[in-house]
């Protein structure tokens, strides 16, 4: 058996060993495993059943174990596991906890329900995986999976349900610090045991708020500014003042980062505070100044898709700009909006189809958002795409796949995962993406309704826009949708409304 690591000091680190489950249930067994922690893992023989699709409420197969937990801080899920035969179909489990909640408070991935957060051993297909490794919740090379947040602190139950037998697990960790945004071991060939500890010891004295910088620093009086506030030791619940106007859309997204949105306010220089529910407050004095309003926008290309007949002046069908088209795929205006598919069903290879916009358009300081009124479904790979750039090498996107919400670049030909999170289809009802003249930044963002109203949009990523791989001069617009693999299960329609680029 391995050497433990000495265990983080100063968190309230959980680390739960899974041969030692305080129930288990069905085919999961625990068994003797020298390179296991405490010499036991617990295993659930490959039985060639096929894949479990969605987490049971009333699973027949599952094990459990208790542990303490704070309310209102992050906490990062790790297994350590292993694939019988190293077989990238040994290698998930569905994962549920009795009272975990969202950054928002709303209940997720509760025990009782169908909701759980998925785990794949092998972080992306192809990948390969080789004996022991850990892995999160997130699916995709350096990709995080979401966080874990709990109603209220005390003991909770986590229980760990089949999704592909064959899978070995000994290790379960929940950290709010030392592995939050760190893996604990190796994805591969990993010797890492990591000490017992079930979170019940003393927790860290709570600290105040800290502000470090609000990006951007500056926006219009009449408020509606969409803002990261950076800094430190932030939790859920938080609220945010601009001198005294409390602003709105506040949303938690990492101990060190909440975004909302300015409220309005007069002309000039505010103080920023940040306070947490426990009333400790920091404060960034004069963290943002508030400007003179701009002048109306100016729209260069909208669709409401309500004459049911493709404006040809605008698109182009049927000649997707970032990758292959398959022109027998559905791609219809229809009914008052755009509808693609059904999305194919048993057919393996790239089958995607769409509209991209007539013509490229100056895009400085511009921004383009889209309605999704259905995505595909949630038990399946099948893709709904927003796509802004130049080429099949060159773009941004928003997508929906398999229950999740992603934004993406491919710059040079290099592809890269920006943020995921599970998707809702009502708070992610509409997608933008929009440059930011004052930063230079490509900014991702979600609205649930009236995308047109100041102060409805919540920011989910930026970074700087890449101008040498996809210059700002002539950007295209794409709405597609499609299929990647045999899909067993009907992914079904796509259906897009509400298509709008305008400079502001």
């Amino acid at each position: 058996m391995p050497t433990p690591t000495p265990p983080p000091s100063g968190t309230s680190e959980v680390v739960l060993y899974a041969g030692q489950a305080t129930t288990k249930s069905g085919s999961w067994t625990s068994v003797s495993d020298v390179s296991a922690a405490a010499g036991t893992r617990i295993y659930q023989p490959d039985a060639g059943v096929p894949k479990i699709s969605t987490a049971s409420a009333n699973p027949a197969h599952y094990f459990d174990l208790t542990f303490s937990a704070e309310a209102g801080r992050p906490y990062r899920l790790w297994i350590r596991a292993k694939a019988q035969n190293d077989f990238w179909g040994n290698d998930s489990v569905w994962v549920q906890f009795s009272d975990s909640v969202n950054s928002s408070g709303a209940s997720v991935f509760r025990i009782g329900t169908t909701s759980g957060t998925e785990i794949n051993l092998e972080d992306c297909s192809g990948c390969g995986i080789s004996g022991w490794g850990w892995q999160d919740n997130g699916w995709g090379v350096g990709v995080f999976g979401p966080q874990i947040f709990f109603q209220s602190t005390g003991t909770h139950t986590i229980r760990v349900q089949a999704r592909e037998d064959g899978v070995s697990i000994d290790q379960i960790v929940l950290s709010p610090g030392t592995y939050l945004n760190n893996s604990p071991g190796a994805l591969k060939n990993d010797n890492t045991i990591l000490p017992a500890s079930n979170g019940s010891g003393p927790p860290p004295q709570p600290q105040p708020p800290s502000i470090s910088s609000v990006t951007p620093n500056s926006g219009s009086s009449v408020g509606g500014t969409v803002v990261s506030i950076n800094g430190s030791n932030f939790v859920v619940g938080a609220t945010v003042k601009f001198d005294n106007a409390a602003a709105t859309n506040v949303s938690f997204v990492t101990s060190n980062m909440i975004t909302a949105n300015a409220p309005a306010h007069a002309v000039g220089p505010v103080n920023v505070v940040v306070t947490n529910p426990n009333g400790l407050s920091g404060t960034l004095t004069n963290g943002f100044t508030y400007t003179q309003p701009p002048p109306s926008e100016i729209a260069l290309l909208e669709d409401d898709f309500n004459d049911n007949s493709l404006d040809l002046s605008k698109w182009t069908p049927n000649a997707l700009f970032s990758g292959f088209t398959d022109s027998s795929l559905s791609s219809i205006e229809t009914a008052q909006h755009f509808e693609i598919g059904p999305l194919l069903t048993g057919q393996s290879g790239s089958h995607y189809n769409g509209i991209r916009s007539a013509r490229g358009y100056d895009f400085s300081g511009a921004y383009s958002y889209v309605e999704l009124v259905q995505a595909p479904s949630a038990s399946t790979k099948g893709d709904a795409m927003l796509t802004i750039g130049i080429d099949a090498n060159n773009y941004y996107r928003i997508y929906v796949e398999e229950g999740l919400l992603i934004c993406q670049s491919k710059t040079a030909g290099v592809k890269r995962n920006l943020f995921a999170s599970a998707y809702n289809s009502v708070a992610h009802r509409f997608w933008r993406i929009r440059h930011e003249q004052s930063t230079g930044n490509v900014l991702f963002e979600t609205a649930s309704d009236n995308p047109g109203v100041a102060g409805s949009w919540v920011l989910r990523y930026s970074e700087r826009w890449d101008t040498a791989a996809i210059p700002l001069s002539s950007i295209f617009f794409e709405l597609k949708a499609g299929t990647w693999q045999v899909e067993a299960v009907a992914p079904g329609r796509v259906i897009f409304d509400t298509f709008r680029v305008a400079k502001p």
